[in-house]
């Protein structure tokens, strides 16, 4: 494991400015580490924000903010992909050091 959680955390925080993705910073991050993930062949984290209590941070119900989910590469130390129900994104840091879209690879089914 080369990433520490708080890492993934910023990387995960990163994502979602740099691709202007709605969120809200008042729910706390999750991120758990996957050891040679079936799908991917790599270690990863995957994470995002933890909008599973909206009232602990005064929020009224569900359903306010995506729940984007986020893929790092624990090898690479960046993200690599994002996605939510509709679908899965590459994505890549630019020579800015931004994330920036790929391509679509995806979209899962009903």
């Amino acid at each position: 494991m080369n990433l520490t959680k708080e890492q993934v955390k910023k990387i995960i925080e990163k994502v979602h400015l740099d691709l202007d993705l709605d969120y809200s910073s008042k729910y706390p991050i999750i991120a758990n580490y996957t050891e040679n993930h079936k799908d991917f062949k790599i270690d990863i984290w995957g994470g995002g924000y933890d909008y599973r209590d909206p009232e602990a941070v005064g929020d009224n119900g569900w359903g306010i903010y995506t729940e984007w989910v986020i893929i790092i590469d624990d090898k690479k130390e960046e993200a690599v992909m994002y996605g939510y129900y509709t679908g899965r994104f590459l994505i890549k840091l630019n020579e800015n050091g931004k994330y920036e879209h790929v391509k679509r690879v995806g979209i899962n089914k009903k």
